[in-house]
Protein backbone atom coordinates (compact mmCIF):
# COMPACT_ATOMS: atom_id res chain seq x y z
CA UNK A 1 0.00 0.00 0.00
CA UNK A 2 1.15 3.42 -1.26
CA UNK A 3 1.79 6.21 1.60
CA UNK A 4 0.49 9.12 0.90
CA UNK A 5 0.23 12.71 1.91
CA UNK A 6 -2.85 13.85 -0.84
CA UNK A 7 -5.36 11.38 -0.37
CA UNK A 8 -6.35 9.23 2.68
CA UNK A 9 -8.13 6.41 2.24
CA UNK A 10 -8.11 5.03 5.83
CA UNK A 11 -10.11 8.09 6.62
CA UNK A 12 -12.44 7.78 3.68
CA UNK A 13 -13.36 4.56 4.33
CA UNK A 14 -13.91 5.31 8.17
CA UNK A 15 -16.52 8.32 6.80
CA UNK A 16 -17.89 5.98 4.18
CA UNK A 17 -18.46 3.71 7.34
CA UNK A 18 -19.93 6.32 9.90
CA UNK A 19 -22.54 7.41 7.51
CA UNK A 20 -23.72 4.17 6.80
CA UNK A 21 -23.95 3.97 10.66
CA UNK A 22 -25.37 7.45 11.04
CA UNK A 23 -27.82 6.26 8.72
CA UNK A 24 -28.74 3.60 10.76
CA UNK A 25 -29.11 5.62 13.58
CA UNK A 26 -31.34 7.25 12.14
CA UNK A 27 -33.53 4.76 11.50
CA UNK A 28 -33.75 3.24 14.63
CA UNK A 29 -34.73 6.55 16.53
CA UNK A 30 -37.87 6.85 13.81
CA UNK A 31 -38.65 3.60 14.65
CA UNK A 32 -38.73 3.72 18.47
CA UNK A 33 -40.01 7.53 18.35
CA UNK A 34 -42.59 6.60 16.31
CA UNK A 35 -43.27 2.87 17.34
CA UNK A 36 -43.91 1.83 13.50
CA UNK A 37 -40.92 -1.08 12.13
CA UNK A 38 -42.56 0.36 8.75
CA UNK A 39 -42.86 4.09 8.30
CA UNK A 40 -42.07 4.67 4.71
CA UNK A 41 -41.88 2.17 1.33
CA UNK A 42 -38.76 2.42 1.06
CA UNK A 43 -38.64 0.40 4.38
CA UNK A 44 -40.61 -2.15 3.32
CA UNK A 45 -43.11 -2.23 0.57
CA UNK A 46 -45.27 -5.22 0.90
CA UNK A 47 -45.59 -4.99 4.45
CA UNK A 48 -46.80 -1.02 4.34
CA UNK A 49 -48.93 -2.21 1.20
CA UNK A 50 -50.78 -4.91 3.66
CA UNK A 51 -50.47 -3.56 6.99
CA UNK A 52 -52.42 -0.48 5.57
CA UNK A 53 -55.36 -2.47 4.43
CA UNK A 54 -55.26 -4.10 7.79
CA UNK A 55 -55.71 -0.84 9.83
CA UNK A 56 -58.52 0.14 7.37
CA UNK A 57 -59.86 -3.48 8.18
CA UNK A 58 -59.52 -3.01 11.40
CA UNK A 59 -61.11 0.54 11.43
CA UNK A 60 -64.43 -0.87 9.60
CA UNK A 61 -64.67 -4.02 11.96
CA UNK A 62 -64.32 -1.13 15.17
CA UNK A 63 -67.31 0.13 13.68
CA UNK A 64 -69.16 -2.94 12.81
CA UNK A 65 -68.67 -3.25 16.51
CA UNK A 66 -70.64 0.15 16.82
CA UNK A 67 -72.64 -0.48 14.27
CA UNK A 68 -73.75 -4.68 16.09
CA UNK A 69 -74.33 -3.09 19.59
CA UNK A 70 -76.85 0.05 18.21
CA UNK A 71 -78.18 -3.25 17.07
CA UNK A 72 -78.88 -4.84 20.00
CA UNK A 73 -80.41 -1.38 21.60
CA UNK A 74 -82.58 -1.02 18.74
CA UNK A 75 -83.93 -4.49 19.39
CA UNK A 76 -84.15 -3.95 22.94
CA UNK A 77 -85.88 -0.91 22.77
CA UNK A 78 -88.83 -3.15 20.14
CA UNK A 79 -88.67 -6.16 22.72
CA UNK A 80 -89.07 -3.44 25.44
CA UNK A 81 -92.14 -1.71 23.19
CA UNK A 82 -94.07 -5.25 22.99
CA UNK A 83 -93.08 -6.26 26.58
CA UNK A 84 -95.88 -2.76 27.36
CA UNK A 85 -98.12 -4.30 25.04
CA UNK A 86 -98.23 -7.83 26.58
CA UNK A 87 -98.89 -6.31 29.57
CA UNK A 88 -101.54 -4.52 28.14
CA UNK A 89 -103.22 -7.59 26.66
CA UNK A 90 -102.71 -9.35 29.98
CA UNK A 91 -105.05 -6.67 31.67
CA UNK A 92 -107.43 -6.35 28.68
CA UNK A 93 -107.93 -10.40 28.84
CA UNK A 94 -108.66 -10.20 32.87
CA UNK A 95 -111.09 -7.12 31.75
CA UNK A 96 -113.19 -9.56 29.62
CA UNK A 97 -112.97 -12.33 31.70
CA UNK A 98 -114.46 -10.84 34.19
CA UNK A 99 -117.11 -9.15 31.89
CA UNK A 100 -117.91 -12.64 30.36
CA UNK A 101 -119.43 -12.92 34.53
CA UNK A 102 -123.41 -13.61 34.17
CA UNK A 103 -123.51 -11.52 37.97
CA UNK A 104 -122.88 -8.22 36.22
CA UNK A 105 -125.11 -6.58 33.99
CA UNK A 106 -124.28 -4.57 30.52
CA UNK A 107 -124.34 -1.94 32.60
CA UNK A 108 -121.29 -2.68 34.49
CA UNK A 109 -119.76 -4.52 31.56
CA UNK A 110 -120.07 -0.52 30.16
CA UNK A 111 -117.93 0.46 32.68
CA UNK A 112 -115.21 -2.21 32.55
CA UNK A 113 -115.21 -1.41 28.33
CA UNK A 114 -114.28 2.04 29.48
CA UNK A 115 -110.68 0.57 30.05
CA UNK A 116 -110.62 -1.83 27.59
CA UNK A 117 -111.19 1.01 24.76
CA UNK A 118 -108.61 3.10 26.73
CA UNK A 119 -106.41 0.43 26.75
CA UNK A 120 -106.44 -0.55 23.15
CA UNK A 121 -105.80 3.38 22.65
CA UNK A 122 -102.59 2.43 24.62
CA UNK A 123 -101.68 -0.32 22.67
CA UNK A 124 -101.95 2.12 19.19
CA UNK A 125 -99.71 4.14 21.02
CA UNK A 126 -96.78 2.63 22.05
CA UNK A 127 -96.96 0.79 18.53
CA UNK A 128 -96.80 4.49 16.80
CA UNK A 129 -93.97 5.89 19.68
CA UNK A 130 -91.99 2.45 20.00
CA UNK A 131 -88.98 4.38 18.19
CA UNK A 132 -85.56 4.22 17.85
CA UNK A 133 -83.58 7.66 16.24
CA UNK A 134 -87.18 8.37 14.75
CA UNK A 135 -87.33 4.95 13.12
CA UNK A 136 -90.28 2.97 13.73
CA UNK A 137 -90.34 0.11 15.13
CA UNK A 138 -93.25 -2.01 15.68
CA UNK A 139 -95.42 -0.99 12.35
CA UNK A 140 -96.09 3.12 13.54
CA UNK A 141 -94.74 3.94 9.96
CA UNK A 142 -96.30 6.17 7.56
CA UNK A 143 -95.72 6.13 4.17
CA UNK A 144 -96.31 8.81 1.19
CA UNK A 145 -98.50 8.58 -1.93
CA UNK A 146 -99.62 10.61 -4.94
CA UNK A 147 -102.52 12.38 -4.51
CA UNK A 148 -103.42 13.99 -7.67
CA UNK A 149 -101.77 14.05 -11.43
CA UNK A 150 -101.65 16.60 -13.73
CA UNK A 151 -103.08 15.46 -17.43
CA UNK A 152 -99.43 15.61 -19.19
CA UNK A 153 -97.41 13.61 -15.67
CA UNK A 154 -99.97 10.58 -15.38
CA UNK A 155 -99.88 6.55 -16.81
CA UNK A 156 -101.01 8.03 -20.43
CA UNK A 157 -98.25 10.73 -20.81
CA UNK A 158 -95.38 7.71 -19.79
CA UNK A 159 -95.35 8.50 -15.99
CA UNK A 160 -95.57 5.12 -15.16
CA UNK A 161 -94.51 5.17 -11.41
CA UNK A 162 -93.71 7.73 -8.60
CA UNK A 163 -91.16 6.00 -5.69
CA UNK A 164 -91.04 8.37 -3.12
CA UNK A 165 -89.00 8.65 -0.17
CA UNK A 166 -90.77 10.02 3.12
CA UNK A 167 -87.75 11.32 4.71
CA UNK A 168 -87.84 13.82 2.11
CA UNK A 169 -91.41 13.90 1.12
CA UNK A 170 -94.20 14.74 2.77
CA UNK A 171 -97.76 14.69 2.41
CA UNK A 172 -99.58 17.68 0.60
CA UNK A 173 -95.95 18.78 -0.90
CA UNK A 174 -96.80 20.11 -4.57
CA UNK A 175 -94.54 19.46 -7.74
CA UNK A 176 -94.00 21.35 -10.63
CA UNK A 177 -93.36 19.41 -13.58
CA UNK A 178 -91.40 20.95 -16.90
CA UNK A 179 -89.69 19.02 -19.65
CA UNK A 180 -87.56 20.94 -22.33
CA UNK A 181 -87.43 18.44 -25.57
CA UNK A 182 -85.21 20.35 -27.23
CA UNK A 183 -82.33 19.63 -24.74
CA UNK A 184 -83.79 16.38 -22.44
CA UNK A 185 -83.71 18.17 -19.18
CA UNK A 186 -86.38 17.19 -16.80
CA UNK A 187 -87.55 20.17 -14.36
CA UNK A 188 -88.70 18.86 -10.64
CA UNK A 189 -89.94 21.49 -8.81
CA UNK A 190 -90.90 20.69 -5.17
CA UNK A 191 -93.33 24.16 -4.54
CA UNK A 192 -93.89 23.24 -0.62
CA UNK A 193 -90.22 23.13 0.30
CA UNK A 194 -88.80 25.51 -2.08
CA UNK A 195 -86.33 23.26 -4.16
CA UNK A 196 -85.73 21.41 -7.45
CA UNK A 197 -83.83 19.17 -9.14
CA UNK A 198 -82.88 18.77 -13.25
CA UNK A 199 -82.71 15.11 -14.63
CA UNK A 200 -81.28 14.42 -17.91
CA UNK A 201 -83.96 12.60 -19.97
CA UNK A 202 -82.58 12.08 -23.68
CA UNK A 203 -85.45 9.49 -24.51
CA UNK A 204 -88.79 7.29 -23.52
CA UNK A 205 -87.77 3.27 -23.52
CA UNK A 206 -88.61 1.07 -26.09
CA UNK A 207 -91.70 -0.53 -26.31
CA UNK A 208 -92.52 -2.86 -23.88
CA UNK A 209 -89.77 -1.35 -21.33
CA UNK A 210 -89.56 0.90 -18.63
CA UNK A 211 -86.91 3.68 -17.14
CA UNK A 212 -86.27 4.51 -14.29
CA UNK A 213 -84.78 8.27 -13.52
CA UNK A 214 -84.00 9.45 -9.80
CA UNK A 215 -84.20 13.00 -8.54
CA UNK A 216 -82.33 11.94 -5.62
CA UNK A 217 -82.28 15.69 -4.24
CA UNK A 218 -85.96 15.56 -3.91
CA UNK A 219 -86.59 12.24 -2.76
CA UNK A 220 -88.73 11.43 -6.04
CA UNK A 221 -88.20 8.42 -8.36
CA UNK A 222 -90.10 8.30 -11.80
CA UNK A 223 -90.25 5.49 -13.42
CA UNK A 224 -91.23 6.23 -17.94
CA UNK A 225 -93.07 4.05 -19.96
CA UNK A 226 -92.79 4.12 -23.64
CA UNK A 227 -95.75 5.89 -23.91
CA UNK A 228 -93.48 8.92 -23.08
CA UNK A 229 -92.85 11.46 -25.42
CA UNK A 230 -89.07 12.79 -25.42
CA UNK A 231 -90.10 15.10 -28.67
CA UNK A 232 -92.93 16.85 -26.83
CA UNK A 233 -92.13 19.66 -23.93
CA UNK A 234 -94.06 19.72 -20.86
CA UNK A 235 -94.93 23.05 -18.77
CA UNK A 236 -93.47 25.83 -19.73
CA UNK A 237 -89.77 25.47 -21.44
CA UNK A 238 -87.35 26.60 -21.85
CA UNK A 239 -85.43 24.98 -18.86
CA UNK A 240 -83.90 28.36 -17.30
CA UNK A 241 -81.32 28.90 -13.65
CA UNK A 242 -84.92 28.99 -11.42
CA UNK A 243 -88.33 27.17 -12.38
CA UNK A 244 -90.11 28.72 -15.33
CA UNK A 245 -93.12 31.47 -14.80
CA UNK A 246 -96.51 30.65 -15.81
CA UNK A 247 -98.32 27.36 -15.57
CA UNK A 248 -96.70 24.55 -14.89
CA UNK A 249 -97.27 20.36 -14.97
CA UNK A 250 -97.76 19.48 -11.41
CA UNK A 251 -99.15 16.61 -9.47
CA UNK A 252 -99.27 16.60 -5.68
CA UNK A 253 -99.03 14.03 -2.24
CA UNK A 254 -100.63 12.75 0.28
CA UNK A 255 -99.82 10.91 3.59
CA UNK A 256 -100.88 6.90 3.54
CA UNK A 257 -102.08 5.44 6.49
CA UNK A 258 -100.69 2.30 5.32
CA UNK A 259 -98.28 0.38 7.90
CA UNK A 260 -95.10 -1.85 6.92
CA UNK A 261 -93.52 -4.01 8.66
CA UNK A 262 -90.24 -2.10 9.48
CA UNK A 263 -86.97 -4.10 8.09
CA UNK A 264 -83.70 -2.91 9.29
CA UNK A 265 -80.11 -3.70 7.63
CA UNK A 266 -77.24 -3.68 10.41
CA UNK A 267 -73.40 -3.36 8.77
CA UNK A 268 -71.48 -6.01 11.08
CA UNK A 269 -68.12 -6.36 8.42
CA UNK A 270 -65.73 -4.59 7.08
CA UNK A 271 -67.16 -5.21 3.24
CA UNK A 272 -69.97 -4.93 1.00
CA UNK A 273 -70.83 -8.36 1.14
CA UNK A 274 -74.37 -10.22 1.91
CA UNK A 275 -72.43 -11.83 4.87
CA UNK A 276 -70.93 -8.19 6.23
CA UNK A 277 -74.89 -7.28 6.91
CA UNK A 278 -77.96 -8.76 9.27
CA UNK A 279 -81.10 -8.09 8.25
CA UNK A 280 -84.02 -7.99 10.85
CA UNK A 281 -87.49 -7.94 9.89
CA UNK A 282 -89.45 -6.28 12.87
CA UNK A 283 -93.18 -7.34 13.90
CA UNK A 284 -96.08 -5.57 12.69
CA UNK A 285 -97.96 -4.83 15.93
CA UNK A 286 -100.98 -2.90 15.32
CA UNK A 287 -104.73 -3.29 16.49
CA UNK A 288 -106.12 -4.56 13.34
CA UNK A 289 -103.22 -6.88 13.51
CA UNK A 290 -103.74 -8.35 16.33
CA UNK A 291 -107.62 -8.63 15.50
CA UNK A 292 -108.80 -6.52 18.02
CA UNK A 293 -109.57 -3.46 16.55
CA UNK A 294 -113.19 -3.73 16.33
CA UNK A 295 -113.18 -5.43 19.50
CA UNK A 296 -115.71 -4.53 22.54
CA UNK A 297 -116.72 -5.75 26.19
CA UNK A 298 -120.24 -4.12 26.34
CA UNK A 299 -121.76 -7.83 26.11
CA UNK A 300 -121.26 -11.40 27.55
CA UNK A 301 -121.16 -12.18 23.82
CA UNK A 302 -118.94 -9.98 22.84
CA UNK A 303 -115.95 -10.22 25.51
CA UNK A 304 -116.27 -13.94 24.80
CA UNK A 305 -115.11 -13.02 21.18
CA UNK A 306 -112.91 -10.35 22.49
CA UNK A 307 -111.15 -12.70 24.78
CA UNK A 308 -110.49 -14.99 21.83
CA UNK A 309 -108.65 -12.58 20.18
CA UNK A 310 -107.16 -11.70 23.24
CA UNK A 311 -105.71 -15.17 23.09
CA UNK A 312 -104.69 -15.03 19.70
CA UNK A 313 -102.85 -11.50 20.35
CA UNK A 314 -100.58 -12.66 23.29
CA UNK A 315 -99.43 -15.57 21.17
CA UNK A 316 -98.75 -13.49 17.99
CA UNK A 317 -96.85 -10.89 20.23
CA UNK A 318 -94.97 -13.90 22.31
CA UNK A 319 -93.81 -15.40 18.96
CA UNK A 320 -93.19 -12.01 17.61
CA UNK A 321 -90.88 -11.24 21.14
CA UNK A 322 -89.01 -14.45 20.74
CA UNK A 323 -87.78 -13.84 16.99
CA UNK A 324 -86.49 -10.33 18.55
CA UNK A 325 -84.91 -12.92 21.25
CA UNK A 326 -83.39 -15.06 18.43
CA UNK A 327 -82.17 -11.76 16.72
CA UNK A 328 -80.82 -10.40 19.57
CA UNK A 329 -78.89 -13.35 20.05
CA UNK A 330 -77.58 -13.41 16.81
CA UNK A 331 -76.35 -10.02 17.23
CA UNK A 332 -74.72 -10.71 20.69
CA UNK A 333 -72.69 -13.60 18.95
CA UNK A 334 -71.94 -11.17 15.91
CA UNK A 335 -70.08 -8.69 18.38
CA UNK A 336 -67.94 -11.49 19.68
CA UNK A 337 -67.20 -12.94 16.33
CA UNK A 338 -66.27 -9.23 15.12
CA UNK A 339 -64.13 -8.66 18.50
CA UNK A 340 -61.78 -11.81 17.73
CA UNK A 341 -61.41 -10.30 14.53
CA UNK A 342 -60.58 -7.05 15.86
CA UNK A 343 -58.11 -8.64 18.29
CA UNK A 344 -56.44 -10.93 15.34
CA UNK A 345 -56.36 -8.50 12.49
CA UNK A 346 -55.12 -5.63 14.91
CA UNK A 347 -52.18 -8.31 15.67
CA UNK A 348 -51.50 -9.15 12.04
CA UNK A 349 -51.28 -5.40 11.68
CA UNK A 350 -48.65 -4.66 14.80
CA UNK A 351 -46.73 -8.03 13.79
CA UNK A 352 -45.99 -6.22 10.11
CA UNK A 353 -45.78 -2.68 10.67
CA UNK A 354 -45.19 -1.93 14.86
CA UNK A 355 -41.63 -1.62 16.08
CA UNK A 356 -39.76 -3.94 18.48
CA UNK A 357 -38.94 -1.68 20.80
CA UNK A 358 -36.54 -3.83 22.63
CA UNK A 359 -34.87 -5.24 19.57
CA UNK A 360 -34.26 -1.38 18.28
CA UNK A 361 -33.00 -0.06 21.50
CA UNK A 362 -30.32 -3.37 21.38
CA UNK A 363 -29.59 -2.21 17.86
CA UNK A 364 -29.46 1.31 19.01
CA UNK A 365 -26.60 0.21 21.83
CA UNK A 366 -24.45 -1.35 19.13
CA UNK A 367 -24.80 1.55 16.59
CA UNK A 368 -23.93 4.57 19.05
CA UNK A 369 -20.63 2.20 20.09
CA UNK A 370 -20.13 1.96 16.03
CA UNK A 371 -20.46 5.70 16.12
CA UNK A 372 -18.18 6.23 18.72
CA UNK A 373 -15.75 3.47 17.55
CA UNK A 374 -15.82 5.01 13.79
CA UNK A 375 -15.19 8.67 15.18
CA UNK A 376 -12.45 7.58 16.91
CA UNK A 377 -10.88 5.81 14.06
CA UNK A 378 -11.35 8.52 11.92
CA UNK A 379 -9.07 10.76 14.52
CA UNK A 380 -6.20 8.30 14.13
CA UNK A 381 -6.71 7.73 10.22
CA UNK A 382 -6.24 11.81 9.91
CA UNK A 383 -2.99 11.85 11.86
CA UNK A 384 -1.76 9.09 8.96
CA UNK A 385 -0.24 12.12 6.90
CA UNK A 386 1.49 14.01 10.01
CA UNK A 387 3.51 10.73 10.42
CA UNK A 388 4.70 10.91 7.19
CA UNK A 389 5.97 14.69 7.30
CA UNK A 390 8.23 13.33 9.80
CA UNK A 391 9.83 11.02 7.76
CA UNK A 392 11.24 14.57 6.36
CA UNK A 393 11.94 16.62 9.02
CA UNK A 394 15.50 15.06 8.92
Amino acid sequence: MVLSILSNSAATVAQRNMQLTERSVERTFTRISSGQRVFSAREDAASLAIGTGLRIDVAALRSAQINAATGISTLQVADGGLGEIASLLSRMGALASQAQNEAISDTERGFLDNEYQLLKEEVTRITAQTQFNGQPLLGGASGVGINTQGANVDAAAGFAAFELDPDKVAGGDQFTVEYDASIGIMRLNNVTQGRFQDVLIPAGPAPGFTSSYNFGDLGVQITFSSAFNAAASIGNPPIGVAPGPGATETFDTVATATAVPATLEFQIGPGTAAADRIQVTLPLVTLSGLGLATTDITSRSNAEFAFQQLELAVDSVSASRAQLGANLSRMEAAISSIDVAVENTEAARSRMLDANVAEEASNLASQQVLLQAGAAILAQANQRPEVLLRLLEA
